[in-house]
């Protein structure tokens, strides 16, 4: 996965088992994870490797 070098991804829905894990994968392929979720982003950002920001996020919501 060295594609993801230098990358950033969005992470939708990261505070769900499967978005943490996924923030974990792209961060360990060296992509720069950008955490979001509708509840906890910041704490999730915190506990993620390297230095993802958290950004409060609810998809759902046209004017976020």
């Amino acid at each position: 996965m060295s594609e993801f070098i230098g990358r950033t991804v969005l992470i939708t829905g990261a505070a769900g088992a499967l978005g943490r894990d996924l923030v974990d994968a792209f961060a360990a392929a060296g992509a720069n994870a950008v955490v979001a979720s509708r509840h906890g982003a910041e704490g999730i950002a915190a506990q993620a490797p390297g230095q993802a920001p958290g950004v409060t996020l609810d998809v759902t919501s046209e004017g976020q």
